[in-house]
């Protein structure tokens, strides 16, 4: 985002007027959020979902907050969102790729 002080075409902003201009961030992979239908899911969770996929197809860090998400997730049974292998493949990329996570959880052996 990048913030101006009146540097646009003349008469479309008041002198001393901010105004705000969106610029494309580029770079990734398109998010197509509702990949799977879950039904206690709330369209957050899809977002959620979907960062968290794109970040593990890009190898990126995982924020502190969408390990939190992952820990509610159900898993392994009928109509939960993972199976128990994919929630399990997650959990260890999480801990993997956020360090502050990898810490607070019970020292694997």
């Amino acid at each position: 985002m990048s913030l101006s002080n009146g540097s646009a075409t003349p008469g479309s902003v008041s002198p001393g007027q901010a105004f705000y201009t969106m610029y494309p961030t580029g770079g990734g992979i398109a998010a197509k959020p509702k990949k799977r239908e879950v039904a206690t899911w709330k369209e957050s969770d899809y977002l959620d979902y979907a960062d968290f996929d794109n970040a593990i197809k890009l190898c990126h860090e995982i924020p502190y907050a969408l390990c939190q998400w992952l820990m509610r997730q159900p898993h392994d049974n009928p109509g939960d969102p993972f199976t128990q292998s994919e929630w399990a493949e997650w959990y260890k990329y999480a801990l993997n790729h956020c360090p502050r996570f990898a810490q607070e959880q019970p020292r694997r052996r």
